[in-house]
């Protein structure tokens, strides 16, 4: 079961698309099996997905909203919340990152 707010759902998504994307293009640049057969392939693609889960991640959540109570006419800020597993979209992004950089030097 995958718990998310908001666009959080988007962070797999984006880096796996990317991940496609990156395997596509290398293919059709370098030939069928190209992606497999260059050691780099991978981890750009996945890297990149983190890079734009971060910016993505980043812009969803820095926006706030003002809720009115029309009754007393109070009111507080929200803050963005798109999570996946209760963690922001810009944090995963990172740690995803950080995990593809440590799977490629080991």
């Amino acid at each position: 079961m995958i718990i998310w707010t908001g666009w959080g759902i988007l962070t797999p998504l984006i880096v796996a698309c990317t991940m496609i994307f990156t395997q596509l293009s290398v293919e059709a640049i370098w030939g069928e099996g190209a992606y497999q057969a260059m050691a780099w392939a991978q981890p750009t693609g996945a890297i990149a997905g983190g890079v734009l889960a971060f910016f993505i991640g980043s812009w969803l959540n820095r926006k706030t909203h003002l809720v009115l109570n029309e009754r007393t006419g109070d009111g507080f800020t929200v803050e963005g919340s798109h999570t996946i597993f209760w963690i922001k979209m810009e944090y995963w992004a990172l740690l995803w990152i950080g995990l593809m950089i440590l799977l490629e030097v080991s």
